[in-house]
């Protein structure tokens, strides 16, 4: 974590300190649970919450020192603690954010889409890491929020920033491109995230543009030539588009792939190499193609890629394998939209060492909006068309036609079991009762239903079982 100048800071946010300033700050933080001591707390406000309600907390908790609004009477302020007041916290966050990022004066690569930033953003630090002094934004911090807090942790001499960019409403990533000025951009993928607010695929792709058509003339766009959209994305594109293909011509392109390497071939180098895949499936190799033509970019060789590569991880729930019992679980419930859902579902098919059934516990895609009911039945219909499973448990109001899509669909026959259910817990009590030694359970849905609670729940089922089988 970064030291901070008091005096830098109400210079950024237009601010004025009352009591004597903090003489060391040891970064930002807006949450009181992960408040360490040191750090300047910042007092947010939004719709259902108001930051200002804990900054005695914070002061209890070791804080130097608190951002607080004008407008706040500050009451119960233990005598002494620093306030640095500012007219709207929000807008001094982005602004002291701002200010630490012209002072630094790193590359700034920002990675947005519809599925996959988090893990390319990954991929492109831990490829990067060894090669120069990179940082990366925390997790997924990726909105108006997050990252400016990841921008205020980057420490002091750092060379080139990895930042997530989400948005999830038109006219969002307009605002962080302003803020974080990125330099290189990257699309993953567009595809239909968000449809309640974008309205079409179409509506995505355009704001997905927005990042490359914000980048300066000497930068550099990075995108999957082999996806819809792709001509869109590099319209109006200013600087050079480097493009990648897990098929047909492209900069970067993978020749071949089966689950633990992939050949691929750089079109201005004519170089093949072979390259390990940290992680199953197709779209995991899509995403790591996009970070290979990066860090090429950068500079990186081919023998520094390989020994990196064996460094990354992914985050968590995302991918997660655990063995709970003898049962294999994979944990990917971070979230889902119709791309990342679909990709899943054909990545755990595909998934070899299984020597039971495999199980599907799919959870409902939020923010689809009026597509919601005809996303979720062609999510019905692909596990139809995948037959082979020991059965699909259904969670949520909207995965129910998840359910009747797989049933109604030539192939229904092949899902095995299907069950509806209203709730993740629901869904742990009826697995619980029906998985067996060997088998595997792929969890997916979107964050909003805490579909990592099914493994949580089992492992308590299954374990505490054994327990007590065993006494």
């Amino acid at each position: 974590m970064p030291r901070l100048d008091a005096g830098e800071l109400s210079k950024w946010s237009g601010g004025r300190w009352v009591g004597f300033p903090p003489s060391d700050i040891g970064g930002v933080c807006h949450d009181t649970r992960r408040l360490k001591p040191g750090q300047l707390y910042l007092a947010l406000r939004g719709q259902h919450f108001d930051g200002h309600d804990f900054v005695s907390e914070a002061a209890r908790c070791g804080a130097c020192g608190a951002v607080v609004e004008e407008s706040w009477p500050g009451l119960a302020v233990p005598e002494g603690f620093p306030l640095l007041r500012v007219q709207d916290s929000g807008a001094a966050l982005s602004a002291m954010a701002s200010g630490w990022l012209r002072k630094q004066s790193p590359k700034v690569i920002g990675v947005t889409g519809s599925v996959g930033k988090s893990t390319v953003k990954d991929l492109i630090y831990t490829l990067l890491k060894d090669h120069c002094r990179a940082a990366a934004s925390r997790g997924n911090w990726n909105n108006e929020i997050g990252l400016p807090l990841s921008i205020l942790e980057m420490e002091p001499g750092t060379e080139t920033l990895v930042i997530e960019l989400g948005t999830n409403h038109p006219g969002e990533l307009a605002e962080l491109c302003k803020l974080a000025s990125p330099h290189w951009g990257v699309v993953t993928h567009v595809g239909p995230s968000h449809l309640e607010f974008f309205r079409s695929v179409e509506g995505v792709a355009a704001e997905k543009a927005v990042l490359l058509e914000s980048l300066p003339l000497n930068g550099l766009a990075f995108i999957r030539a082999d996806v819809a959209h792709a001509d869109r994305l590099a319209k109006n594109v200013k600087c050079p588009v480097v493009r990648v293909a897990m098929a047909g011509a492209a900069d970067y392109v993978c020749l071949s792939r089966d689950k633990s390497v992939m050949e691929v071939e750089e079109r201005c180098s004519r170089a093949r190499e072979l390259i390990p895949l940290p992680v199953p499936g197709e779209h995991q190799a899509a995403n790591l193609l996009l970070a290979l033509a990066v860090v090429r970019r950068a500079g990186v060789g081919w023998d520094g890629i390989r020994r990196a590569i064996g460094d990354y991880s992914p985050a968590e729930m995302r991918w997660q394998k655990e063995s709970i019992g003898a049962v294999t679980i994979v944990n990917d419930a971070y979230n889902a939209n119709p791309l990342s859902m679909a990709a899943a579902i054909r990545t755990f098919w595909e998934m070899d060492g299984v020597s039971g059934g495999k199980w599907l516990a799919l959870g409902d895609m939020r923010e689809l909006g009026a597509y919601a009911k005809a996303e979720h039945e062609a999510v019905g219909k692909l596990v139809a068309s995948l037959s082979g499973w020991s059965g699909l448990v259904a969670v949520g109001e909207l995965a129910a036609f998840v359910a009747e899509g797989a049933v109604s669909a030539p192939g229904g026959p092949g899902c095995g079991i299907v069950i509806k259910t209203q709730d993740a817990d629901e869904a742990a009590d009826r697995l619980a009762r029906l998985l067996r030694a060997g088998d595997a359970l792929l969890i997916k849905g979107s964050r909003a239903m805490r579909m990592e609670r099914i493994a949580a729940i089992l492992k308590d089922k299954i374990c505490g079982k054994a327990a007590s089988e065993a006494n």
